[in-house]
């Protein structure tokens, strides 16, 4: 039988190669690594370099210096690791394939008290109390009246509250996705009037009426739709992510449409966090929630309000194997009962009360596993065509 660690691991999108020890020399070319991670926090990685058939023993320390490219790539994989084998602290040995990084083995570090102490002298400081501020980076596409892509780079410019988004297809990079990024916010309100402002502002450039606007989570095959979510003022844990994925993620399964599970597990996986240079984390499960006002107001409110009050949350049913197969399998049936759970937990949280009346629409599609429509035109469901430039 596999070890649990390993079955977490594929089931959650994750690379895995348990065959490099019967074939030692396989990948004779590839380089190693041993990373120790604690709550999402890459503590050490050691270079295992190769001699001959074999490996020989620990070359040098990476440190952050070194490569802040490689060293994020390595925290971000094997932090991840570490989180869906359920653990809060592990080591897990990396090898670098290219661009590809593959887990070869994985194991808890139960002893961490040292990993703690270090963990404690990181920059965060609990006795400075800070404004928690949420921001976003949400994509859509512009289809053509054929059902193709029209590349959203023939009318914005990359950078900017509205621009366009790269990816790679075979060796060169286009431009096929807008993306906003209205200013951040504390309060829920005010950042739903900078999205729709940030959307105000890509009518007034993208002048051909004949284009639909298209959010969800994979509106066209091969193209997957991010909603993104930025908080600051908040330390990135294993809890947090954790009632993230159970309070956030689940319910927002709920209100998917069939075409945005085709994402997953490549994208849209559970944990999917990365840290960012503003001193806060993305949270990057969420499909792209800008179908409608509705469901950016929700993803809104509900991270926020998960993430600054993780401690009040109690049900962590995502460790059960099957919750995360019926997530990945879009199995809404299955996690109905835990989504009624999680209202009545949501409903008891006295923050989530100013916010409640507002929530009660996409709470009763969640609650009767609704999807949204993935085929909504931005502009009706937002009322942008008024601010439409004509050509």
């Amino acid at each position: 039988m596999p070890h649990d660690w390993l079955v977490s691991l594929m089931r959650n999108g994750i690379l895995v190669d348990t065959a490099e020890r019967a074939e030692p020399n396989r990948y004779r070319g590839y380089r190693q690594y041993v990373v120790q991670v604690y709550q999402f926090r890459l503590l050490q990685a050691v270079v295992i370099q190769r001699r001959g058939a074999g490996l020989r023993s620990i070359r040098h320390k990476v440190v952050q210096e070194d490569d802040g490219s490689l060293w994020k790539k390595l925290e971000r994989i094997a932090s991840r690791a570490v989180y869906v084998a359920g653990w809060q602290a592990g080591q897990v040995r990396l090898e670098l394939r290219g661009k590809q990084v593959v887990v070869l083995a994985c194991k808890e570090l139960r002893e961490c008290n040292k990993l703690e102490a270090r963990h404690a002298l990181s920059e965060w400081d609990h006795s400075i109390e800070q404004q928690v501020l949420v921001g976003m980076d949400p994509e859509f596409v512009l289809l053509r009246e054929d059902g193709r892509i029209a590349l959203a780079s023939r009318f914005l410019r990359r950078g900017g509250i509205a621009g366009s988004d790269g990816i790679r297809v075979r060796d060169r990079i286009v431009h096929p996705v807008v993306e906003l990024r209205p200013p951040p916010a504390g309060e829920p309100d005010e950042l739903l009037r900078n999205v729709r402002g940030a959307l105000i502002r890509a009518a007034h450039v993208i002048h051909d009426r004949h284009l639909r606007w298209v959010a969800s989570g994979m509106p066209v095959r091969g193209l997957s739709l991010g909603g993104h979510i930025h908080i600051s003022g908040i330390e990135l844990t294993n809890e947090v992510v954790r009632v993230l994925d159970h309070y956030v993620a689940l319910p927002f399964l709920m209100i998917e449409d069939s075409h945005s599970q085709r994402r997953r597990p490549a994208y849209g996986c559970l944990g999917d966090v990365r840290r960012q240079p503003h001193g806060g984390f993305e949270y990057r499960t969420l499909p792209s929630w800008l179908v409608a006002p509705q469901y950016t107001y929700a993803a809104i409110v509900l991270c926020k309000l998960a993430a600054v009050h993780s401690g009040h949350f109690k049900l962590r049913a995502w460790t059960d194997g099957t919750v995360q197969e019926a997530y990945y399998a879009g199995d809404k049936q299955a996690l109905l009962p835990i989504i009624r759970q999680l209202h009545e937990e949501w409903l008891s949280l006295p923050a989530y009360a100013p916010y409640s009346k507002k929530l009660i629409p996409f709470w009763k599609k969640a609650l009767h596993g609704t999807a949204w429509s993935w085929s909504s035109d931005l502009r009706e469901t937002w009322k942008l065509f008024r601010y439409q430039s004509q050509p």
